[in-house]
């Protein structure tokens, strides 16, 4: 598998550290009490999207916000709001910078659908949840079948940063 750990002072370079705390700023923006934020970045290190999760538009937060079941059948991730959100006709070779949670793989799916060539994250949240980590080892199924860099960014050395 693909799969590479690294310690963000000494691997990721001044560009990926702006857009991970871009996608925290996204993240920030959620009223979702799991906050996750998403940037796509084109391969010449311009801004192509972002997007954080949350209902679709029109469905009032402060009640289906309540109803966590309901609101887990509905909510749309950061991922694909990025992707919803871009407006470039291919994606072919941009990198996802997503802060909050790993990709699932409902979205690695998109994501490779997409023609996305890497995924640096940064997980704020410990899942517990059988279904969502089971999700989660699909999702690095997906990229890996698909040649698609899948990395995860250390949280002590992030904020060190």
């Amino acid at each position: 598998m693909k799969m590479k750990k690294f310690d963000i002072s000494q691997s990721l370079n001044k560009w990926d550290i702006r857009y991970l705390r871009m996608a925290e700023t996204a993240a920030g923006w959620s009223k979702d009490g799991t906050k996750v934020g998403c940037c796509i970045v084109r391969p010449d290190k311009t801004l192509a999207s972002i997007g954080f999760n949350g209902l679709p538009p029109g469905m009032p937060d402060d009640i289906y916000l309540q109803d966590r079941a309901f609101k887990n059948r509905i909510v749309i991730h950061a991922e694909e709001n990025a992707i919803l959100s871009c407006r470039d006709a291919s994606m072919e070779g941009y990198t996802m910078y997503l802060w909050g949670l790993s990709p699932c793989g409902n979205c690695a799916s998109k994501i490779a659908r997409k023609g996305i060539k890497r995924v640096v994250y940064w997980v704020a949240y410990g899942m517990e949840n059988n279904a969502w980590t089971d999700s989660c080892e699909a999702a690095k199924i997906v990229f890996n079948e698909c040649g698609i860099e899948m990395e995860e960014a250390n949280r002590s050395d992030f904020n060190a940063q």
